[in-house]
């Protein structure tokens, strides 16, 4: 008798097994036809010259929004067409005007017409509406009662509360800031040792208001509450540099480090990866992700100058 039960038990395992590797070869299969024709998104460039240092994009309904490091230390606005329409460089503090000193991420809300821009040298978070007129300043870390970030690097929209979160890289955290300027959740240990961040650089959020954390070689994903629920690693995956949930169900991270750009299914299962965006071009440094209402995806290579879209 207890031999036809194991039998039986090693018959339901095979069965489950057989059943996830066919679901995951449709998944794969379905995935692989959504990346087919891929395009370079080809930005004007007549008036704003070669991208150089391309540090993240924002895509609204009403145009492109490009932020530009290093040299040029701009956010560049782009119409629907993609034709070239301003530069942004600076921002008034209330005693007169000032230069954005290092403009890292942006985070797009058509809601309320607004768009957040974050100047991670400056320790402030500026806003501004769609056509590039400054509102003010959202936020200004050195201002605040806690402990003020050291070079915030990225921010991003909660899919969930519309909240605005903040990688705080060297200082091992996440924080979250809702529309009255107040810290509402911080996520730094996730109350244990595998929860606990090192060096984030990018962070995600699904329907269920889950965190999906780039924390180098490992992405690690929290509840809706900060609480730690597992990591995804795997010997393919390098240094991870953005993450986005695409059509609701796909994981995608850039990886920097090995010029690729990865596809996971949100438990963590590897789907697929590929380095070369367009026929006969390799990643160089696939750096950002950004995917819009249409669930469009896009890619950004730093090095190239360079943002391709499937």
């Amino acid at each position: 008798m207890k031999k036809y039960f194991l039998l039986l038990i090693l018959l339901l395992i095979f069965s489950g097994c057989s059943f996830l590797n066919i679901k995951n070869k449709d998944e794969i299969r379905v995935l692989k036809e959504a990346l087919i024709n891929p395009k370079n998104l080809n930005l004007s460039y007549e008036e704003s010259g070669k991208l150089i240092d391309i540090r993240d994009i924002g895509i609204t309904n009403e145009g492109y929004f490009i932020i530009e490091g290093r040299e040029k230390k701009a956010l560049n606005i782009y119409d629907g067409l993609g034709n070239f329409l301003r530069t942004i460089t600076d921002y008034s503090d209330g005693s007169g005007l000032c230069k954005i000193q290092f403009p890292s991420s942006i985070a797009c809300y058509e809601n309320n017409n607004i768009i957040y821009l974050l100047d991670s040298m400056g320790n402030k978070i500026l806003i501004y509406n769609l056509n590039g007129i400054y509102l003010g300043i959202f936020y200004d870390f050195s201002d605040s009662e806690e402990d003020m970030p050291y070079y915030p690097v990225l921010i991003r929209k909660n899919k969930m509360t519309n909240y605005l979160i903040v990688v705080d890289t060297y200082n091992h955290r996440l924080i979250e800031i809702n529309e009255s300027k107040t810290v509402v959740l911080e996520i730094k240990d996730g109350g244990s040792n595998d929860g606990k961040l090192e060096f984030p650089q990018s962070v995600t959020t699904d329907q269920a208001g889950n965190y999906y954390v780039a924390d180098g070689a490992v992405i690690k994903v929290y509840s809706a509450r900060g609480g730690y629920l597992f990591k995804i690693k795997k010997k393919m995956m390098g240094n991870v540099t953005d993450l986005v949930i695409w059509n609701s169900k796909y994981l995608v991270a850039a990886d920097s480090e090995n010029k690729k750009v990865l596809f996971f299914s949100k438990s963590g299962e590897y789907l697929t990866s590929f380095d070369s965006p367009l026929p006969g071009i390799k990643f160089e440094n696939p750096y950002r992700l950004y995917v819009d209402n249409s669930e469009r995806l896009y890619i950004v290579d730093n090095e190239l100058g360079e943002i391709f879209y499937y």
